[in-house]
């Protein structure tokens, strides 16, 4: 399966498109979106990866910035990018699964910091893929990759 979309939001008020915070100085931004998926699945094997990039400009609203600089807030200029594999093993109900991700600042100037992560997972299918017991760890870095956090995560889901 394969998708894609274009946006664009002429005078958003808010910092994230039609989501996120109303610009504090009462300005707008003009922004462009693109985004496209990939998914592929045969015998066992998965991957799905997303692409997203955004690029935008502020226009300033009628409270100066100049005069309190915290109303002065920057577009979300930047691409995100994750790539995930997955391997079902035969006749068992066990996944394991590992996926990356970036977002990068694209220009200046912008609001968006750079991160990375990585992750690797495993899934118990106990009644196929609406009721499933997963547990990941994910290494999570912030502008740089000597600063991070490691997070693990168990989860059951129940759906129906």
């Amino acid at each position: 399966a394969i998708g894609a979309t274009y946006s664009f939001f002429d005078n958003a008020n808010q910092d994230r498109g039609m989501f996120g915070l109303p610009f504090a100085d009462g300005g707008t931004a003009d922004y462009h979106f693109v985004y496209a998926d990939a998914m592929l699945k045969v015998r066992g094997f998965s991957a799905l990866t997303e692409f997203s990039f955004r690029t935008g400009k502020r226009t300033i609203g009628p409270d100066d910035p100049a005069l309190s600089p915290d109303l002065a807030t920057d577009p979300r200029n930047g691409l995100g990018w994750m790539l995930q594999a997955g391997y079902l093993i035969p006749n068992t109900r066990f996944e394991f699964a590992g996926r990356g991700a970036l977002i990068q600042a694209t220009r200046s100037p912008t609001s968006l910091d750079d991160s990375y992560a990585i992750t690797g997972s495993v899934s118990w299918y106990f009644a196929r893929h609406p009721f499933k017991i997963q547990a990941d760890v994910s290494q999570i870095w912030e502008n740089v990759f000597n600063e991070g956090a490691t997070t693990f995560r168990l989860q059951l889901q129940a759906s129906l």
